[in-house]
């Protein structure tokens, strides 16, 4: 599994090298797919967007690879949906393609809890996910409901709480950097405050956001991504993740009133 840049920090995972450029690499395809751009510049988007999505595959990050796919799906949903006459068929058809993709997504990522701590990576990675989701709702949040653990301190929190319980100091701990999903990372980094603040912004971003945008999907591919990892927490994504709530919401308010 390749981690590019983030090589140079010994503790990186391959996952951080996703985070970052499958946003990027949706970017890309999208201004790939404008109609408004010349055939040099689709040209030189789509082998920018086939290199991005070349190193996520590499990466061998499951979410990335799905962030992409969606982007791509959504591009031809609303590519197809703007043809006259077209509207309902393509959306019943897409729907089922939806639903067919989250089902198969829900089975990929069911824990399989028999399985020892070498069974694999994929076994591993999801039962790890398991467990630090179940501990976090079960027992972090209850004790820190309002004000959470604050930041940085997820971990510590963690392992102190798991301390003597079976495998967790060895196999599940030291992977408890964060608790891998975006809403449970913000309350016990923020506390209640900042979950709903979050949940606001997002709300008034994808109403402002007309759903064609290259930006839209940009902007549920994060989200989406943060189901299983914690991705605006990270400096890097975190800093793309504001700018394009800011920019889109300032360019698309500024349409607006136009």
């Amino acid at each position: 599994r390749i981690v590019g840049v983030y090589a140079l920090d010994t503790g990186a995972s391959p996952n951080y090298l996703a985070l970052f450029v499958a946003p990027v690499a949706i970017l890309a395809y999208g201004m790939a797919l404008s109609a408004s751009r010349t055939r040099m510049q689709r040209t030189i988007a789509i082998i920018f967007a086939l290199s991005v999505s070349a190193s996520v595959v590499l990466s061998q990050s499951r979410a990335g690879i799905a962030v992409i796919l969606f982007a791509l799906v959504w591009f031809v949903w609303m590519t197809l949906r703007a043809r006259a006459g077209l509207q309902k068929r393509v959306d019943v058809l897409f729907t089922g393609i939806a639903i067919i993709c989250i089902a198969i997504a829900v089975v990929m990522g069911i824990p399989r809890l028999l399985a020892n701590p070498h069974s694999g990576r994929i076994s591993s990675s999801n039962n790890i996910r398991y467990e630090i989701w179940k501990t976090t709702i079960q027992k972090i949040i209850p004790v820190y409901p309002i004000t959470g653990v604050g930041f940085g301190e997820f971990q510590t929190v963690f392992t102190q709480m798991t301390r003597t319980q079976v495998n967790y100091p060895e196999y599940i701990a030291p992977w408890a950097l964060t608790p891998h999903n975006i809403i449970l990372a913000l309350w016990v980094d923020t506390g209640l405050v900042g979950v709903i603040g979050f949940l606001i912004v997002c709300v008034g971003v994808c109403r402002r956001i007309p759903r064609s945008s290259i930006w839209f999907a940009v902007f549920v591919s994060i989200l989406l991504f943060g189901v299983v990892d914690t991705p605006i927490l990270k400096n890097d994504l975190g800093a793309f993740f504001w700018m394009i709530v800011g920019g889109s919401t300032v360019w698309f308010a500024k349409k607006e009133t136009v």
